[in-house]
């Protein structure tokens, strides 16, 4: 942020804005299907490597049965790094191929790029994503190794 853009919100202000409704109308505007596949997905976390790692999962059957589609996943890979112990999450994605498509976030020293990379992935240091295939459970499960290391346990 930089002294433009409170300037800029000033005068938004002034011409009449309500900051309040329009955030509303903006960030707090989805459907009830949003809101059920949140607590599925957040019931179903998994919290490994002491807790700094967190996994979240969908498929097309958990998105059909809480009346959401893929739009209503943006985002919600991020909820758990308000968590003060989680420094990085993984979200899986199943495909109708057998494919697993992964998004990767984290915070502070995590880089999460670097581990996509293992798996022909890339992004940025604290948001990447990679797709696992062939054996899926066995890398998964050395996906979540390489997080671990990567968190530094």
């Amino acid at each position: 942020m930089t002294a433009r853009t409170f300037d800029v919100c000033r005068r938004i202000v002034l011409a009449g804005v309500e900051p309040a409704l329009l955030s509303r109308q903006i960030f707090d505007s989805f459907g009830i299907g949003r809101v059920k596949l949140t607590g599925a997905m957040l019931s179903r976390m998994e919290l490994v490597h002491r807790g700094r790692l967190a996994l979240l999962q969908f498929d097309d059957a958990l998105l059909s049965a809480c009346g959401a589609t893929v739009d209503d996943t943006e985002g919600l890979v991020n909820l758990p790094l308000g968590a003060r112990e989680v420094m990085a999450v993984a979200l899986f994605k199943h495909q109708t191929d057998g494919t697993v498509r992964v998004s990767l976030r984290s915070k502070n020293h995590v880089n999460v790029r670097q581990v996509a990379a293992r798996w022909r992935g890339g992004g940025h240091q604290h948001a990447a994503g990679c797709t696992l295939s062939g054996d899926v459970g066995a890398e998964k499960a050395a996906l979540i190794a390489a997080l671990g290391a990567a968190i530094g346990d």
